[in-house]
């Protein structure tokens, strides 16, 4: 009775067991993760600056709309500015991910109990996302899945009470705007796969276009203040520069690949495909009703559309996150084809076992990963204030902090550090160079490596440190070698070089 009593209790709460479960299997990821540099630290600084009281477009070359930047503020203003924030800021994006994920899957038709074990799935496909820390991409996708619900929601709306769908798209609207607000290009690649879904599946064009232009207009409503603001501030030209004229040399520049992951992606995506179209084809003889069929074709086209988000870094994370509505897609289909007409119920039974004891393997795995924080976490004789509070930062890391904040603190020049490495000592330094702090191509606006170049050219009484280390692959070989022809070399601390203007 009293197993009955549990059961019942979990059933009807289950987004609440659902979001424990993502909690537990994320943060056993997140939080043992070493303080480097990457995606993380560069995020962080970013959004530290502007909690410093520095401009985002004007102290930090931003290339992304604003609002993970605009919300992690907002939070390490409320709770404090450090690492352990900002981990927890990256458990709660992906919390939710994973729970709009579920949601997402309750209204594909799919029981709870089988949602449960799909997301969890899910999280452990995609728990090597999870070390890359908070991030503006994982945000977008939380109003991609939300806007799929509202997208399934009109669709039966659809096909029951067609004059009550003007709601969806007022909602959807919205969703365009967070979307956007995110990241710009993933709106785009997800309006694409949206737009050609609704002329696919009515055959009233002019009234998807009515329904398009009411969430266009929804959008623009929303956008309006948000320029406002920006204009106001002061930085709506360089907005444009890094987030909109920057795009071309980042499309350009920075085309690179993981083949291992890339072949992956490739793999995997045209098994889906392939499966996806052979079940719209047969979707007569698997007796698909039709607001199944027209959900697997919206799946299908967005899924198609943002695999675009890839390009033009095509590594393991971005791949990823590209096709997180291809593995959505796959599994409502293999559930639709296999699960519900296949198997019976004690063959059902047996796998959810099977799948509950790999999960239960899995969270033991996570729990074990706790021990691990506590041990490593690096909180001893440093206050709460400090900015990698709460991180996991070797020893020979902080010895380097340390002696390169120094030399930079007790300079009576200006330094700069023209590196990916800039992040990992302006942090502690609560300082900017601006866009010099992540000099990487695509990422210095309009006039890219030329204007940098022009830069650091009216510079004076200035060092510039430059690693000693192998270039990163994003980095301008051009800008580096400048340095190394136009400026004097000096010195070298720990792994850089030392440069310095030669002034008049």
């Amino acid at each position: 009775m009293m197993i009955n009593n549990v059961k019942s209790f979990i059933v009807k709460h289950d987004n609440l067991f659902v979001g424990l479960l993502s909690i537990i299997l994320v943060s056993g990821i997140a939080f043992r993760v070493l303080i480097v540099h990457g995606d993380e630290i560069w995020n962080f600084n970013n959004v530290y600056k502007m909690y410093n009281g520095l401009t985002i477009y004007q102290d930090s070359n931003v290339i992304v709309t604003p609002l993970f930047y605009i919300i992690g503020n907002l939070i390490f203003n409320i709770v404090g500015a450090n690492f352990l924030v900002f981990r927890i800021y990256n458990v709660a994006i992906f919390l939710t991910l994973f729970l709009s994920m579920y949601i997402l899957f309750k209204n594909l038709g799919i029981t709870k109990g089988r949602a449960a074990i799909y997301i969890s799935a899910m999280i452990m496909i995609h728990q090597s996302m999870i070390p890359s820390g908070a991030n503006y991409n994982s945000l977008a996708m939380i109003f991609v899945i939300v806007s799929i619900i509202i997208e399934i929601l009109r669709i039966k709306a659809l096909n029951i009470k067609p004059e009550k769908i003007y709601k969806y798209d007022i909602y959807q609207g919205i969703l365009f705007f967070l979307i956007f607000m995110s990241k710009q290009n993933i709106i785009v690649f997800y309006l694409i796969g949206i737009v050609i879904s609704r002329f696919i599946l009515n055959k009233d064009k002019m009234k998807e276009i009515k329904s398009i232009f009411i969430s266009g207009i929804t959008s623009v409503f929303l956008l309006i203040p948000v320029v406002m603001a920006l204009i106001n501030q002061g930085v709506f030209m360089d907005f444009i520069n890094y987030a909109v004229l920057g795009i071309k040399e980042f499309g350009t520049s920075n085309i690179g690949h993981e083949i291992i992951s890339l072949l992956e992606g490739i793999s995997i995506n045209l098994t889906v495909i392939i499966i996806v179209i052979v079940a719209i084809l047969k979707s007569k003889l698997m007796n698909l009703d039709k607001d199944s069929n027209h959900i697997i074709k919206m799946l299908f086209c967005v899924a198609i559309a943002l695999l675009g988000v890839a390009f033009p870094i095509f590594n393991k994370y971005h791949i990823l996150l590209s096709s997180i509505v291809m593995k959505i897609l796959l599994i409502f289909v293999l559930d639709i084809i296999l699960i519900r007409n296949i198997f019976d119920e004690k063959t059902g039974k047996m796998v959810k076992y099977i799948i509950m004891t790999m999960l239960l393997a899995y969270m033991a795995y996570c729990g074990i990963q706790y021990v691990s924080i506590l041990k490593e976490v690096k909180i001893k004789d440093i206050g709460y204030e400090y900015p990698y509070f709460g991180g996991i930062i070797e020893t020979e890391t902080q010895e380097e902090i340390d002696v390169i904040t120094t030399y930079i603190k007790e300079n009576d020049k200006r330094v700069v550090i023209l590196s990916y490495q800039a992040a990992l000592y302006m942090v502690p330094l609560k300082q900017s160079n601006g866009a010099m702090d992540l000099p990487f191509l695509g990422n210095m606006g309009k006039d890219g490596e030329d204007g940098m170049i022009e830069q650091i050219s009216l510079l004076t009484n200035t060092q510039i440190l430059i690693s000693q280390e192998e270039k990163f692959w994003q980095e301008s070989e051009k800008i580096v070698q400048y340095v190394k022809d136009n400026l004097r070399l000096i010195g070298e601390i720990n792994k850089f070089d030392i440069y310095e203007t030669i002034d008049d």
